[in-house]
């Protein structure tokens, strides 16, 4: 004779797998074993960190022919922000001495200063850390910059970035 663990082992002729009595699973169990999962996903899913809706200002084509780097994105509250262009565009015995004119602006406004880090790369330096998770729009003049220069094809080179942090 066999035991009933052997006798519930296994599957019914038709493939049904057999289930001892009592042990049957209403349609009611069934739901319930298919939307507990589903809401633990959906919570999983929507509670996960949201990235930020910042629109990063790509490199533009007619500024590609001026420039190789500017600050866009995502940066640090100490960072400074900077434009390298592809040739050099001052001497040596301008780098590290502060510009005397407004080259950059920005919203909301940033207090600091404008630099020639070196040749080729112009930075503005706040004067305090920036707003964390604050989004800032700015603009580099590049005919008050290159005011000479009249073949540079672009009067403006555009600056969007976020200062990272938790909202």
């Amino acid at each position: 004779m066999k035991s009933k663990k052997q006798y519930y082992k296994g599957t019914a002729n038709n493939g049904d797998k057999l289930n001892p009595p009592g042990r049957e699973r209403s349609p009611m169990k069934k739901s319930i074993l298919f939307i507990v999962p589903m809401i633990i996903l959906v919570l999983f899913v929507g509670c996960e960190k949201k990235t930020s809706d910042i629109v990063v200002s790509d490199i533009t084509e007619a500024e590609a022919r001026l420039v190789t780097h500017k600050t866009q994105g995502i940066i640090s509250p100490d960072d400074v922000i900077a434009v390298r262009f592809n040739e050099k565009k001052v001497e040596k015995s301008h780098v590290g001495v502060p510009l005397k004119k407004r080259v950059f602006t920005f919203s909301p406004e940033i207090d600091g200063m404008t630099e020639w880090r070196d040749e080729y790369t112009i930075v503005f330096k706040p004067n305090r850390t920036l707003k964390t998770t604050q989004v800032y729009e700015g603009y580099l003049d590049v005919a008050k910059l290159f005011p000479s220069d009249t073949e540079l094809g672009i009067e403006w080179i555009e600056l969007l970035f976020q200062v990272e942090g938790r909202v």
